[in-house]
């Protein structure tokens, strides 16, 4: 089984502090753990760590491990943080050969602070990662893939999606999808129209939100409401993300849910990476709906617990050993 990966490429930058000065800049505001930079301090960075993230290279590195042939395709600049991002996924032997590389942008790159819980704080420059043109894509040799798995897409690149759908369903390609909030926020109309083509269709609770509002103008949010309603529109298995709390899954008249695991966080970012693409990869494997959920929260945990949004991806043969200790009983299934 051949996986096509399309998305976003970056290089994170991981400023690491010293665990007293990460207090003191952490505070608590209405609620929420909030990072307070005052103007005019210096903040003693204690580690620069340098690693590639990105959903379509998350992605790519997740499948690979699982088993599959895999190739990424993401658009970088001619620079030393592009050739950082080819040379980390060869590194993995993920195929390389479709991504773009042109002179016109620099290559994305995050920067990404943890606070004391380790939530974390990203500063991002897109770059490339938002000028994806027509002309870029694979769009004829789609038919040499058996998985389509598309990440967030930004910027100019988000109108591409309908596009890329359309043409990856006439060649009858199970077509995973993980959309970014600017798709749900400024490219909307791109994703209604690219929904009826989608298989999986994978966000987050507050992704859900912000599309349930666009869909129906209305500001409740019910989380059986809006997996019928996405279903009613095309996908055959919606997946909703809850971080801490865990994850829904909805596929046709059931809904499952399964707590998150209870570990010490390290890092939060590449966590829905982790579980999007573990449960499309088990579930291609397996065919086996709820082990492919449960895998994808122990895929998703273990990323977690360590910086870097890769450095905690299992490969299959672990997960299996996770799987046989997880407690069935944590599952729970109820009727939509």
């Amino acid at each position: 089984m051949k996986v096509l990966t399309i998305g976003g490429a970056t290089q994170d930058i991981f400023i690491c502090c010293q665990q007293k000065d990460t207090q003191e800049l952490t505070i608590k505001h209405k609620g929420e753990e909030c990072l307070i930079f005052r103007c005019g301090d210096k903040i003693k960075v204690s580690e620069l760590k340098y690693f590639t993230g990105g959903g379509s290279t998350n992605s790519a590195v997740s499948f690979k491990k699982l088993g599959f042939d895999v190739e990424c395709f993401c658009k970088i600049g001619d620079d030393e943080a592009g050739m950082h991002v080819i040379k980390k996924l060869k590194e993995e032997s993920v195929e390389t050969q479709k991504i773009i590389i042109t002179n016109d942008k620099r290559s994305g790159t995050s920067f990404i602070i943890s606070s004391e819980s380790g939530e974390q704080t990203v500063f991002t420059y897109r770059g490339t990662n938002g000028e994806l043109k027509e002309e870029d894509l694979p769009i004829e040799n789609l038919n040499v893939y058996d998985q389509l798995y598309i990440t967030s897409l930004s910027n100019n690149s988000a109108k591409l999606l309908p596009l890329i759908v359309k043409k990856a369903k006439e060649f009858n390609i199970n077509i995973a999808i993980n959309p970014g909030s600017g798709q749900l926020k400024r490219n909307i109309e791109s994703l209604k129209e690219a929904l009826p083509f989608i298989n999986t269709f994978i966000l987050n609770k507050y992704e859900a939100q912000t599309l349930m509002s666009s869909l129906t103008n209305e500001n409740e949010f019910e989380i059986k409401e809006f997996v019928k309603l996405i279903l009613k529109l095309g996908p055959t298995i919606v997946a909703v993300t809850d971080g801490s709390n865990g994850v829904w899954v909805a596929k046709e008249k059931t809904l499952l849910f399964h707590p998150a695991m209870n570990i010490k966080v390290v890092g939060c970012l590449g966590a829905g990476d982790a579980f999007g693409s573990c449960f499309v990869g088990v579930l291609a494997k397996t065919g086996h709906l709820e082990n492919a959920l449960r895998c994808g929260i122990i895929n998703s945990a273990s990323v977690i617990s360590q910086i870097g949004t890769k450095n905690g991806l299992l490969p299959y043969d672990k997960l299996e050993i996770e799987l046989k200790s997880l407690d069935k009983n944590l599952l729970q299934i109820t009727t939509l």
